[in-house]
């Protein structure tokens, strides 16, 4: 009767863990970078961040030093995971990128933050279409907002 007992509560417990590692952040440093932003070129950045919120979902950001002195630029393209490509494994909201990833990017953010990391400004979201690829050692993403023509760009090299 105890291992009855002892059975049911793991196998209830089961599910609830396996809920909760299915999002969290992944963060690398870049050694190279090309971004494309409101039609200016950037060739230095600090770091790659990747968060996935739930398993479709997820947020890829390229962290910048904006022109502007003390300010970190922060350029976001939000977009569901394509069909081919696999959530990212999670535990304790620690992922790792299952490459390759290709995620249909549906809006583009940029924001600015202080050393405080409090945002600056007002972040400007835009609707777009496009794609981030990940590999084990480079993303590239593009988009594009159809009604204005901005486009969007980042290409890393992962270190």
């Amino acid at each position: 009767m105890r291992a009855w007992a002892a059975l049911l509560i793991t196998a209830a417990a089961m599910p609830a863990q396996a809920a909760g590692e299915g999002f969290g952040r992944w963060q690398q440093d870049v050694s190279s970078c090309v971004l494309t932003v409101e039609f200016r070129r950037l060739e230095r950045c600090q770091a790659v961040r990747l968060d996935q919120r739930n398993e479709a979902v997820l947020r890829f950001s390229v962290l910048a030093p904006s022109a502007e002195p003390g300010l970190v630029q922060e350029l976001t393209f939000v977009g569901e995971l394509d069909a081919a490509s696999a959530p990212m494994p999670c535990r304790d909201g620690l992922c790792q990128p299952a490459a390759p990833m290709r995620l249909q990017i549906s809006v583009v953010r940029n924001a600015q933050f202080n050393s405080r990391g409090l945002v600056v400004g007002y972040p400007k979201t835009m609707p777009a279409s496009g794609l981030c690829e990940l590999s084990e050692s480079k993303v590239r993403c593009k988009a594009e907002n159809s009604s204005s023509g901005e486009q969007w760009s980042a290409d890393l090299n992962l270190r």
